[in-house]
């Protein structure tokens, strides 16, 4: 950024700014991020780069949605829909619409909010923009499970995975079905939740989805902790901890402050496999689990590729569950390879 304002270059001064910006939204710095958005705006009006305008209000926007500051997250959300309308930009036009579609449901004025959400399906539907779509409809999604309403959460989801199926967007609808187990366990279906779960984490471990399949893991402890099954929701604990060993050991050293957000954002779920460990005696366990959050002992058990070396062991039973999971795992995805090589496959049982 420092060059870019030394030799003139305004638009790479903008981007740095924007990047600068975007960090500082990843750690959930909003306030810094909206100081470095704004510093691009000011540059892009100053210059005439209408898109790079809109772009910067629309971050605006969408960080004063996170800080909860919605009347003027619509503000701002509104003057980049019309800057993308009038350069002709379908892709952040729908993103524009989207948000403030969202914000209104947020508000409870769900018939504004619906107009905003259905015009943004309505433009990707005409440019063919199938991601954005299906970004839209887990939006909707979203914003009526925010407001307790399952049922119409749940339409939206399963729109969501039938259009991320066709696309073959693994992520998409694996984070739609463990929004529909979500939906259940507020409908109080928990059965059909863990149904989901397991669908979700079937694909995640498939297809290497490993953040997906760290916060599926963390539901099914949840889920089977809350019908009384303490051994099985210790099971899935055991396997999210570890998942979010490998997540976490894959952070570059260097990057000190996105290794400390990660370990704020992570805390509960290990504190929660301890406590369930603690309430069944398991003293030993639940302390090795604690462990693992302190910074120095981590450092000492992670290998010099950022691999963890420690990994919560599991009883023999364990292993053998595992192995059945992960079997059913392999098959998963060669049934979906063997789809997309011949467009269908029929299974005759």
């Amino acid at each position: 950024m420092l060059i870019s304002r030394a030799v003139g270059n305004k638009n790479r001064e903008s981007t740095s700014l924007n990047d600068i910006a975007a960090s500082y939204m990843y750690l959930r710095e909003y306030q810094l991020a909206l100081d470095y958005y704004n510093q691009a705006l000011r540059i892009n009006k100053d210059i005439g780069n209408k898109l790079g305008e809109g772009v910067s209000l629309h971050n605006i926007g969408l960080n004063f949605l996170l800080l909860e500051e919605k009347q003027k997250a619509i503000e701002y959300l509104n003057q980049s829909l019309q800057l993308f309308r009038a350069v002709g930009n379908k892709r952040w036009e729908i993103s524009a619409l989207r948000l403030i579609g969202v914000t209104f449901i947020i508000l409870k004025e769900e018939q504004k909010g619906l107009d905003y959400l259905n015009q943004a399906l309505s433009v990707s539907r005409t440019a063919g923009e199938k991601l954005l779509e299906a970004v839209t409809l887990v939006g909707a999604g979203n914003s009526f499970f925010y407001l307790g309403e399952y049922q119409k959460a749940l339409d939206y989801y399963n729109q969501t995975v039938t259009i991320s199926r066709a696309i073959g967007d693994k992520g998409r609808e694996t984070m739609a079905l463990r929004s529909i187990g979500v939906a259940y366990l507020g409908l109080g279906e928990k059965q059909k939740a863990l149904d989901y779960f397991n669908q979700s984490l079937t694909i995640e471990k498939a297809f290497g989805l490993r953040a997906g399949e760290a916060e599926t893991l963390i539901r099914l402890q949840n889920t089977w902790q809350s019908l009384g099954k303490t051994q099985l929701a210790i099971f899935y604990g055991k396997q999210s901890i570890n998942k979010l060993q490998e997540l976490r050991g894959a952070i570059n050293e260097s990057e000190k402050e996105t290794q400390t957000a990660y370990l704020k954002t992570v805390e509960p779920a290990y504190r929660k496999l301890a406590d369930i460990l603690i309430s069944e005696g398991r003293f030993p366990e639940a302390q090795a689990v604690l462990d693992l959050l302190k910074e120095e002992e981590f450092k000492q058990i992670t290998r010099r590729g950022g691999e963890p070396l420690f990994s919560l062991p599991y009883s023999k039973t364990e292993e053998e569950a595992l192995k059945i999971v992960d079997r059913l795992a392999f098959l998963g995805r060669e049934l979906s390879d063997l789809k997309t090589k011949s467009g269908s496959v029929r299974i005759i049982v």
